[in-house]
């Protein structure tokens, strides 16, 4: 941070050397001395690396292209007007949302083709809308109006910003314009700069307005006693330790009093609280040019979103740490040009995210997202579906189609590498070793870089043609043991030991169909290898196999025994047999003296067994 350079280093060289026309040949030095001394760079830091956990899983996405009527895949603005409708700001034009489909809205007075960089709702509640070459637009009440005063570089609008309760500010290729409704009149201090970006905002001084432009840095002007605007001599940029002195999106969010300021630039993104810098760069990371900057709202509470082309979004949390979503996330292009909320018409703030190539996405909460060739899943006939952390480090759903096995990535759904085409996958799973497993209807494959191993009933111990579920039981040492069922009974792998068929207890004689099967802790008991079949259930604690007695699933309230019974008859169990119909709770005395207790919970009935909050004793093998 420093003063303008030039005007700081004359003052001080007036002041410093002084002396006449004698000393004239010492002025260049001082000046350059001065220059030195007063463009030192602002201390700054590196960011840390990414941290965070997926905390921004996968949504339910809403998404609007030239698939369902959006008039262009190129969105660079989003507002919402106060009637509650959605503006778009596109790369040919406008267009409005009213809930159910879009409309092209046209721009009184205009040949051609001119995007919309910019829209805004004023304090007057008119939505103002900036474009690519023709000015500034005002529109209230469904009617579009143009704001004259603006031509040539200065009718390239690339942000707008309020201005008291009639106006904005306009941010364009010709300097910073002060718009009302008959007219606008450039800011002399910076006209014939380009400007990219104006925010309201507070520094020290108090209210100010925070600038960016095309390439000479970060600006402040400050407001007078009278209220008027005044560039002050703040300037920020490459020099400082910003990553690029091209500023486009600013927002203040966090630090003290919510007034850190976060300037994204060309290069990544930083970090100001006053008195030093933290970047956000390729260094440590972090992807693309920064296109949009949001504080998150509702239950986004406690992020920042950060738009990067490329590179989805990133989610920045107060403290710093960071992590980034993208298409493996829902997001429909990996290239996000803009941010907003909407909050008319809906009980929770929604999230909208314009894209440069795949239109516009919305965040609806409890919404179903369909999957299909319009998504680049090139089948309708799923027989597999899941979440895996795969080998490469990366958790993201994977589906088994009649087609193909995709999965989604950073740029969309992708087949994944050493499955054949055509190969009918139902399940999946992932060992400490780097191997990928593959149930399918032809056998078990086993992918480990370029290595595929498969296993079938003749080549192995492999009970069935068809292998239908796995799941891995994890150790602390590296030795995952995977399990794996099948229609004519369980085999188990490890690397010491192989494949081998599994059937030392009763139930598992004669090759029995394997209805569950998944490795999952139990209250507070241990995690092991749970076994659901038509016969009952069975725990594998390490040591021996455990059988479920009788009456240990009795006891769910009649409220609940609706979603329970559903959830058993997926897996083809015998309901009477399993639950009775005793109050919820209670401790119940099963065959055998075993004592079992239980505590049905509907919202934790889920299709897998091991996932039923049950309080027990197990009886022992017979």
């Amino acid at each position: 941070m420093r003063k303008t350079a030039v005007g700081m280093a004359n003052s001080r060289a007036r002041a410093g050397c002084g002396y006449g026309l004698v000393l004239a040949a010492l002025l260049t030095l001082c000046v350059e001395f001065a220059l030195a001394e007063t463009a030192r760079p602002v201390p700054s830091v590196d960011a840390p690396r990414a941290s965070l956990p997926l905390e921004f899983p996968w949504r339910a996405w809403r998404l609007f292209s030239s698939n369902d009527h959006l008039p262009n895949n190129l969105a660079y603005a989003i507002a919402q007007d106060e009637t509650g409708e959605v503006y778009a700001g596109l790369g040919d034009g406008l267009a409005r949302y009213d809930g159910a489909s879009w409309e092209r809205v046209a721009l009184p007075g205009v040949r051609g083709v001119h995007a919309v960089g910019a829209l805004l709702l004023g304090a007057d509640q008119s939505l103002w809308a900036g474009t690519d070459g023709v000015g500034v637009f005002r529109v209230r009440g469904g009617k579009v109006e143009p704001v004259p005063g603006l031509s040539g570089e200065a009718g390239v609008v690339y942000a707008l910003a309020v201005d008291g309760e009639r106006g904005v500010w306009a941010a364009t290729d010709g300097g910073l314009a002060r718009c009302m409704a008959d007219g606008c009149r450039m800011f002399e201090p910076l006209r014939g700069k380009r400007v990219r970006e104006v925010l309201n905002g507070t520094s020290p001084a108090g209210m100010c307005l925070w600038v960016g432009t095309g390439g000479a840095g970060l600006l402040r002007i400050d407001f007078n006693a009278r209220g008027e605007p005044v560039l002050s001599d703040f300037l920020l940029d490459r020099s400082d330790g910003l990553p690029n002195s091209f500023v486009k999106p600013l927002v203040q969010w966090g630090g003290k009093d919510g007034r850190d300021l976060w300037i994204g630039t060309g290069r990544g993104l930083a970090r100001f609280d006053g008195e030093r810098l933290v970047r956000y760069t390729p260094a440590v990371g972090f992807p693309g040019a920064v296109q949009a900057i949001l504080p998150g709202r509702g239950r986004d509470s406690g992020l920042l979103f950060v738009g990067l082309r490329p590179g989805g979004l990133a989610l920045i949390r107060e403290d710093g740490s960071w992590g980034l979503a993208g298409q493996a996330e829902g997001l429909p292009d990996s290239a996000v040009q803009h941010l907003a909320y909407t909050d008319k018409g809906s009980s929770t703030p929604l999230l909208w995210v314009g894209t440069v190539a795949g239109g516009i996405a919305r965040a609806d909460p409890g919404r179903w997202q369909l999957l299909d060739e319009r998504r680049d899943v090139s089948s309708r006939g799923m027989v597999g579906l899941g979440s895996l952390r795969f080998p490469d480090g990366m958790e993201t759903l994977w589906l088994g189609s009649s087609r193909a096995t995709l999965r989604l990535t950073q740029t969309g759904w992708k087949a994944i590498e050493g499955i054949p085409q055509g190969a009918v996958v139902v399940d999946m799973a992932a060992t400490a070793d780097g191997s990928l497993w593959v149930a399918a209807q032809t056998g078990l494959w086993q992918l480990n870089g370029t290595v595929r191993r498969e296993y079938t009933a003749d080549n192995s111990q492999l009970p069935a043609v068809y292998a239908g579920l796995l799941a891995v039981q994890s150790s602390s040492s590296g030795n995952d043991t995977l399990w794996v069922g099948t229609g004519h009974g369980l085999a188990r792998w490890s690397a010491s030991e192989g494949l081998a068929k599994v059937d030392n207890h009763p139930l598992l004689h004669g090759g029995p169909a394997i209805r569950a099967l998944a490795f999952a802790r139990l209250g507070q008991d241990a995690p092991g290898t749970w076994v659901g079949l038509d016969e009952g259930v069975l725990h594998w604690d390490g040591g021996r196999w455990q059988q479920a007695a009788g009456d240990c699933l009795k006891g769910c309230a009649r409220n609940h025994d609706r979603r329970a019974r559903r959830s058993i008859r997926r897996r083809n169990l015998d309901w009477k047999r399993w639950t009775g119909g005793a109050p919820a709770g209670g401790v119940l005395r099963a065959p055998g003296e075993c004592i079992c207790r239980w505590l049905c919970r509907a919202d934790r009935v889920r299709q897998k067994w091991p996932r039923l909050s049950v309080r027990h004793r197990w009886c022992g093998s017979p």
